[in-house]
């Protein structure tokens, strides 16, 4: 994998095998599923009884009679994808790294989504610049 990422704007359409998104509705889409994941209620088999949701009980890790409580949970996800960039010409193949954040202090938990994309191929882009330059440049 190549270690240059692409930056992404939120325009910008994503291609995760037959389905499209804007890379801002993909994030929307991510959050959500993550969200409604946390917020799901579990139950005790043993008990035959609810026993609370997921979000309360990822809040701390029991150690003995101790507890440590929960800062911050991340998921990282990867997928391949196609990235047609607003005013590109062409999709560009590569790997979506996918960070989800999830900090489940406080009475609601706080979700981040990011993105990063890395291209299978590096495209330079010209500069606008470059055509300015190559004319400075003839006439020295």
């Amino acid at each position: 994998m190549n270690y240059k990422t692409t930056p992404l704007d939120m325009d910008d359409v994503v291609l995760c095998g037959e389905d499209t998104f804007k890379v801002s509705r993909l994030k929307q889409l991510i959050r959500f599923d993550i969200e409604t994941k946390w917020n799901k209620g579990t139950y005790d088999q043993t008990k035959q009884k609810f026993d609370g949701y997921v979000n309360s009980l990822m809040r701390n890790v029991s150690i003995g009679n101790s507890s440590i409580y929960v800062q911050e949970v991340e998921y990282r996800l990867s997928m391949k994808c196609e990235i047609l960039k607003i005013g590109g010409k062409n999709w560009q193949k590569g790997q979506m790294e996918i960070q989800v954040s999830v900090v489940p202090t406080g009475k609601k938990p706080e979700y981040t989504v990011s993105l990063e994309f890395y291209p299978d191929e590096i495209i330079d882009m010209e500069s606008p610049l470059d055509d300015l330059r190559k004319k400075i440049k003839t006439n020295l």
